[in-house]
């Protein structure tokens, strides 16, 4: 006989606890996984956890399939920020921003986005200084990170570099030997935002780590985290940038008409080119 589960589906956005800044963070998984326990259910089902870019809300809309929105990291419970002197260190209009993010009767992205950005750059501050410029464990275990993941987020932390560099600017109209990735121009830009990247690699190994222990946390409680699939990037996204080739970027990907929308919906997101795709990943086409 088959065992039968049941759970809880909800975007991890909508499950902020008492402590989180204004939107639900990594550690609030757990944090819920103990009301889950609690009612017999042992499923977890989370909408996808990726980058979005400025002006976006859609969890579908990612910047990365891989990385993990910084937004989601519990700032209050980093070791660098705490080290860093914590929430006090923060200026009045930071502080400003916090409140109102906390008292949102819904996710204020805007001020979510601003504080913790500000608040991550003086925990990787600290981190640098005390951690990365000494060569300690910490930073080994860092570096560790980086190199094992480097398969995805070097792209991304490029990217991230680069769009920062041209805010509000398409990928499409950088400069042409980045917006092409001539491979000489990617390493003078990887040398020039060399302490950006830094910073964009260490927001993802936070996050990393706070993830991992949420899902432990769970499993702990025999719960199974089950992750809606990203199943397209934007069109804005270092995946996109990086294998251009792969994507439609002329066509844009939605739904027809049907009970919920007689219009039918505009995603605004690219499509596959399946047959590079394919043939990328050893396959003969859309058929393999």
């Amino acid at each position: 006989m088959t065992a039968r589960h049941a759970g809880l589906l909800l975007p991890l956005f909508s499950a902020s606890s008492s402590s989180s800044w204004g939107i639900g963070e990594l550690p609030d998984a757990a944090v819920l996984g103990e009301w889950l326990e609690a009612a017999g259910l042992d499923r977890l089902m989370l909408l996808p956890l990726g980058t979005v870019p400025d002006g976006e809300t859609s969890p579908y809309s990612a910047a990365s399939a891989m990385a993990i929105d910084p937004i989601y990291i519990a700032i209050a419970e980093m070791e660098d920020f705490t080290r860093a002197g914590g929430a006090a260190t923060l200026s009045l209009e930071l502080r400003e921003h916090l409140d109102a993010a906390v008292g949102a009767p819904a996710v204020s992205y805007a001020h979510v986005r601003r504080v913790k950005a500000a608040a991550l750059d003086l925990a990787f501050g600290c981190f640098v200084e005390h951690d990365w410029t000494r060569h300690t464990g910490r930073a080994a275990a860092f570096a560790s990170y980086v190199a094992r993941e480097a398969w995805w987020l070097d792209d991304y932390a490029l990217f991230q570099a680069c769009a920062a560099e041209w805010p509000g600017v398409s990928w499409r109209q950088w400069p042409e030997p980045i917006r092409d990735r001539h491979p000489e121009a990617l390493s003078a830009a990887w040398t020039h935002f060399e302490r950006r990247i830094l910073r964009e690699q260490y927001a993802q190994w936070i996050a990393d780590e706070q993830w991992q222990e949420a899902r432990e946390a769970l499993a702990a409680r025999g719960i199974t985290v089950v992750g809606d699939l990203q199943f397209v990037v934007a069109l804005e996204s270092a995946d996109v940038w990086a294998r251009a080739d792969e994507y439609l970027l002329d066509v844009s990907v939605g739904a027809p008409p049907d009970a919920f929308s007689a219009e039918g919906q505009n995603w605004k997101l690219p499509g596959y080119r399946w047959d590079e795709v394919g043939r990328s990943y050893g396959g003969a086409g859309s058929g393999e």
